[in-house]
Order: C-alpha cells, then sequence, then structure tokens
C-alpha cells in the first residue's frame, strides 16, 4: 500500500498534460492499471476521470476495431464507454457458456435466445459491443483449441449478426423507402445477409471497397467528361457513365444463361464490384451512386414489356428534361425519340419493392439448384434467401415456406416457429403443428441426454477416441478412415439410426448385430452436415488409431459436429466437454488406460 501511495505522490509531480498525452497513454498501461490508479489518490481519480480523451485512447488501444468504426468521436463519452464494454465482457462470457448445458446434444437452438434479443434492442452502442466481443471469442488464438467454446460462440454470433441486419433493414428500407441512402444502405445489408462470417474484419473491408470502388468509378466518369468536352449537361454526364460502367468495366445484368452458383454473389454489391455481373436491382444501385456523387439524381421504375414480365429502367428528371437509362439486355442511355410518353409519369418504385421484386429472382435461382443437388448447403443458402424475403416482403405464405425449409433439417425451427407465431398462425395449422411437435422432440433429446450411459464389459472403447474404421462397400473392397467415437450402444439399436441419420453396414457384411455399436464422425468430410460422414458401426469394424503424437501436429478436423460433444484435443484424444462427459461418466478413466496401455 505504501508504495502505490509512493508512486502516486511520484506522478502528481508531473503536469496533467504530461500525466495524460505521455504516460497514462501508454500501450503497457492498461484500462485495470487506471482503474487502480483512481484508486490509489483522489487527484489521480480526478485528474483521469475528467480526461475524456484519455478514455478515448485507452479504448482504441483495447478495441481498435470497434474505434475504427466510430465516426462521431468526440461526442462520446469514453469512460462510460469503456465500462459499458467490460460489462459486456461478463455478459457475453455468461451466455456463451450456458449454451452447451442448454444445446447439448444437439448444438444448436431450441428456444429463443434473450440474451440476443436483448442486446439487438439495446442497440448501438451495446450490440456493436457484443458482436466484438463474439468476434474475439472466436477468432482469439487463445481459444483455438477450446472447440466448444468457438461453436457456440458462432451460434450466438450468427444469431446476434442476422438479428442486427433484420433489425437495420427494417430501418432503412421501412422509414425512408425512397431516399438514396436507403437503396444504398439496403444494397450493403443485403450483400452482408449473404456473405454473413464470423470474420469482422472481412466485413468491414467489403463495405470499405464498396466505398471506395464507387468513388473510383465516380472519378474516372469526370475524368471522361473532362476528355470528351467542356459543357457537362445531365445528358452527358448519363452517357459518360454509360461508358464507364457498361463499355470499359463491362457492368451486365446476370440472366438465366449463367451459372446458378453466382446466384447469391450477383445480389451482393460488394461481389457484383469484382465480378462485373450482378442482379439489375444491383446494377441499378450501382448506377444510381455514382451519379450521386456527379450530382445526378436517378430513380428506377419497373416498366411491362413483351419479351418479359417486366424490366427495370432508371430515369432522371432535369426541370422539363426527362432521361432513361436500362439496366437490363442492352444497358445504357436511351435515345429520348425512342421513349415511350407513357414512360413519363410511370410511378418510380421503393427500395422495398426493387429489392422484392430481386429476391423473387434469387429464390427461384436458389429452388432450382437445391432441386438439382438436393445438398444441406443449398438447401440452407434458400432458407436464408426467404427468410430475407420475409423482412421485405411479409407475406403468410413466404413465413410458411420459411418454416418448411427448416422443418427439411430442422435447422433454425426455433425461429422459424417464432415468425409463424408473430404472423398471427395457429396451431391448427400443419406446418406450425410439426414445428411445435420438432421443437418438443428436441427438448425432449435435451433432457434425456442428461441421463447418465453406464458401460458394460463388452464396450471396448470410448468417446473421444481417435480410430481406424474399416468401412466395407458393395463392392467388397475395404476402405480405412480416421473418426472420431462420440457415442455408444450396447447393441445394434434401431432408434440410433433414427437419433442420428446414419447408415450402418448391412448384415450381408456379416456382422454379428449383438456386439456394441459406435457412432463415429468422419475426420474431414465433403459436406460436414451429410448424413453420409456419420457411421454407425460395429466394434469389429473399429481399431485404435496409434500415432496420437502425429495428429496434434498434423491440424484439426474440419467437422463442426465434433465442436458439439468435445471441448478440445489434448494430444492424445478428443476431451469431453462437461456435458458429454457427464452423459458417459466412466469413459474418461478407461480412455486414459487406454492410452497408457
Amino acid at each position: 500500500m505504501e508504495s502505490i501511495i509512493s508512486t502516486s505522490h511520484s506522478l502528481l509531480s508531473f503536469s496533467n498534460e504530461i500525466l495524460i498525452n505521455h504516460i497514462f497513454s501508454c500501450d503497457n498501461l492498461t484500462i485495470t492499471d487506471l482503474f487502480h490508479l483512481m484508486l490509489s489518490c483522489s487527484q489521480l481519480h480526478d485528474i483521469i476521470v475528467d480526461s475524456n480523451q484519455l478514455w478515448m485512447c485507452k479504448f482504441s488501444q483495447r478495441w481498435p476495431l470497434v474505434h475504427k468504426r466510430i465516426q462521431d468521436r468526440h461526442n462520446v463519452d469514453w469512460r462510460n464507454w469503456v465500462s459499458l464494454r467490460l460489462r459486456v465482457i461478463q455478459e457475453v462470457k455468461d451466455t456463451v457458456m450456458s449454451m452447451s448445458s442448454e444445446c447439448y446434444p444437439l448444438g444448436k437452438l431450441v428456444n429463443p435466445l434473450h440474451d440476443v434479443e436483448k442486446w439487438i434492442e439495446l442497440g448501438h452502442p451495446i450490440s456493436t459491443f457484443v458482436e466484438d466481443e463474439l468476434c474475439e471469442w472466436v477468432w482469439n488464438e487463445e481459444m483455438s483449441n477450446q472447440l466448444t467454446l468457438t461453436h457456440y460462440s458462432n451460434v450466438v454470433l450468427f444469431k446476434l449478426r442476422i438479428g442486427m441486419l433484420r433489425k437495420n433493414l427494417l430501418n432503412i428500407i421501412m422509414e425512408e423507402p425512397n431516399s438514396q441512402n436507403a437503396f444504398f444502405e439496403g444494397a450493403k445489408l443485403i450483400s452482408n445477409w449473404f456473405y454473413f462470417t464470423s470474420d469482422r474484419e472481412v466485413n468491414l473491408t467489403a463495405l470499405l471497397d464498396v466505398e471506395i470502388c464507387l468513388q473510383t468509378i465516380a472519378e474516372t466518369v469526370k475524368r471522361v467528361l473532362l476528355q470528351s468536352r467542356d459543357s457537362q449537361s445531365t445528358e452527358d454526364i448519363l452517357k459518360a457513365i454509360d461508358q464507364v460502367l457498361f463499355v470499359e468495366m463491362g457492368l451486365r445484368a446476370y440472366n438465366a444463361t449463367d451459372s446458378i452458383k453466382w446466384n447469391h454473389p450477383c445480389a451482393s454489391i460488394h461481389n457484383v464490384l469484382e465480378t462485373f455481373v450482378g442482379y439489375p436491382a444491383i446494377l441499378c444501385v450501382i448506377y444510381m451512386e455514382v451519379a450521386a456523387r456527379l450530382g445526378v439524381a436517378c430513380e428506377p421504375i419497373y416498366v411491362d414489356s413483351l419479351s418479359s414480365p417486366e424490366e427495370l429502367f432508371l430515369r432522371c428528371r432535369v426541370e422539363s428534361d426527362v432521361f432513361f437509362v436500362g439496366v437490363c439486355g442492352d444497358a445504357g442511355f436511351i435515345d429520348p425519340a425512342r421513349v415511350n410518353p407513357t414512360l413519363m409519369d410511370r410511378p418510380g418504385v421503393t427500395s422495398q419493392v426493387l429489392f422484392r421484386h430481386m429476391l423473387y429472382d434469387v429464390i427461384f435461382y436458389d429452388e432450382s439448384r437445391l432441386y438439382q443437388t438436393n445438398s444441406s448447403e443449398d438447401l440452407s443458402a434458400l432458407r436464408m434467401a426467404v427468410r430475407l424475403a420475409c423482412i421485405l416482403c411479409p407475406l403468410e405464405t413466404r413465413k410458411i415456406l420459411y418454416a418448411e425449409l427448416c422443418l427439411k433439417d430442422e435447422q433454425e425451427v426455433d425461429d422459424a416457429h417464432q415468425l409463424l407465431l408473430s404472423a398471427g398462425i395457429g396451431y391448427d395449422n400443419p406446418v406450425m403443428a410439426n414445428c411445435l411437435s420438432t421443437l418438443s422432440t428436441q427438448n425432449a433429446e435435451i433432457g434425456a441426454a442428461k441421463v447418465p450411459r453406464h458401460r458394460l464389459p463388452s464396450i471396448e472403447f470410448t468417446v473421444g477416441l481417435v480410430m481406424n474404421c474399416n468401412c466395407r462397400h458393395n463392392e467388397g473392397y475395404l476402405r480405412r478412415d480416421l473418426c472420431v467415437i462420440v457415442s455408444w450402444d450396447e447393441s445394434f439399436r434401431v432408434v440410433s439410426l433414427k437419433k442420428w441419420g446414419m447408415w450402418w453396414e448391412p448384415i450381408t457384411h456379416g456382422f454379428n448385430l449383438k456386439q456394441p455399436y459406435y457412432h463415429v464422425i468422419f475426420f474431414e468430410p465433403d459436406d460436414p452436415l451429410d448424413a453420409s460422414n456419420h457411421l454407425y458401426v460395429p466394434q469389429e469394424a473399429l481399431e485404435l488409431w496409434s500415432a496420437y503424437h502425429e495428429y496434434h501436429d498434423y491440424q484439426s478436423p474440419h467437422n463442426p459436429g465434433l465442436f458439439i460433444y468435445f471441448k478440445c484435443f489434448d494430444g492424445h484424444r478428443y476431451v469431453p466437454n462437461d456435458e458429454h462427459a457427464a452423459h458417459f461418466p466412466e469413459d474418461d478413466a478407461v480412455a486414459l488406460s487406454l492410452i497408457d496401455g
């Protein structure tokens, strides 16, 4: 205590300016150190508390990415924000740490996550702080071997991000549907929706690149104008934009002859500015933004056409002159003499209508691709597109379609249930009844997993062990695959097949059904959610993999299914998390004896 007092008196020999700008602002003096100094001396307390600049400095040192996103920094009470950010650390920790007990063994939410709903409702800066903290949990190198915590950090982050995007879309598009800002900000939010990633730097960079790219295009148009003539009429500006966007850059509309794989990228403005192929709605937004930076306002309109149900155009009014620009097919400035007079007073469309039309096409192509592949990845892509459509076009039919897609693989059923409730859909509706039944079944599975399972002497292996699985195929040959044991049964059980969605090697391969059977997960599946990556195999098909010391130095598995059951890899085996260990209470001791032996 005497040393602290002595230090405090020594510091007071310096001027406030030196203390704030040089000593207390040093990187190696943490926020915790500042609080300790405040408690050590009343004079230092007053100096530190009163310096908003010092607290901003400490905030930027500790949370640089959040600080970078704040625009009006001089009107922020930085000491209060530091306190809020520190409180968020504990709140996020409590939420993530509790997720496993609430979601095991499903690894997904069954009930609404009220903490996330609260954070979204509170808005900025709380929601921003929570997002940043979750990203730290996901990307922190110290967390890289904490499989369960990393998994649930991603689950919470996904819920938060989707909720924030939904709220921001509604605020921007619904409150100011005709504003220039609604079109541009709406396009960026939709881009984030389709390209969700837990890497916050990737998200920030992508949006920043859009701003830089559009400004660069506007500067290029200015140079074209200067080279061509001295006058810069509205018609000249529009033709110069045409030259840069549609001729030099080759920007064009996505059409039916393009690959279906381009579907979501072509609805994302940051990707369209890289590939120069996009939905007409996104081309409209790009054109409008470039024109606005050159002082020209445009508005989108839809026009009935003989060749297609509707075509999208941009209209620009300047006093008594009206100009049109096409973005579908032969894009570019349209000769006024060719314009139908009935188009002059045709009403412009709102941002909500513009993006809603685009989503109709996105969903159509997603459905076509899912019909071709029937893959879980494409089902997830369609589900995300339909969920976005439910925001921009909250029709009951869309919400029911979203719920049906959720029920297909039992993902996001809790969200579908809440969405149907918000639409006033009753439990007499079969889709709503299926949602309720699925959630009830999932809750029952969570409850059943809390009952311990005790070993029999016939069970040789344990959960978490890395094994060689000798898989026999119909052709008669063997394949050895590296896998991890997730659970076991005393003998073959049909109910396990229904629970895990696995396939098992048929009786014709000569396996005895009365021996122990194991649920195993492959290390590196092509599609981690595909049921064929989960095997239900007999004990005689497994053998202990002996090269434990080599595996830890090699790489971690790419199958997220492991994260639900195991908290880390200790160099020899996958260590069950608390919930999995409680479900198989005797496996830990047996696993250690097998490894030591």
